[in-house]
C-alpha cells in the first residue's frame, strides 16, 4: 500500500488494522471525537471517513516521530487542506 487512502470509509476492524489497534481502540477514538465515524448507507454500523484518518496519522505523526506509522506514506495532496484565515479578505 503506497499510502493509507484507498477508499473513502472504513470499517472499524479495518482502521485497526491500518493503526495496529484493537477495535475498542477505535471505537474510544470516535467517541473521544479524535476520529470521525458517520453513518454507512448500507448496514447498521458506523464507518471512519479517509479525510479522518489522514487527519489522524498526521496528527500522531506530529506528536512523535518514533511512532510506527511516521514512515507511512501519504501523498501531500490527501491531506485534507485547510482554509488560512485571510485579513480583510
Amino acid at each position: 500500500m503506497t499510502g493509507i487512502v484507498q477508499k473513502r470509509l472504513y470499517r472499524f476492524d479495518e482502521v485497526g488494522n491500518l493503526l495496529s489497534l484493537s477495535v475498542a481502540s477505535i471505537r474510544r477514538l470516535v467517541s473521544k471525537g479524535e476520529l470521525q465515524g458517520v453513518r454507512a448507507t448500507v448496514g447498521r454500523g458506523l464507518r471512519i471517513t479517509a479525510d479522518s484518518l489522514v487527519r489522524y496519522v498526521a496528527r500522531r505523526r506530529a506528536l512523535t516521530s518514533n511512532h510506527p506509522l511516521s514512515k507511512c506514506i501519504i501523498p501531500e495532496r490527501a491531506l485534507p487542506q485547510r482554509k488560512q484565515a485571510g485579513r480583510g479578505q
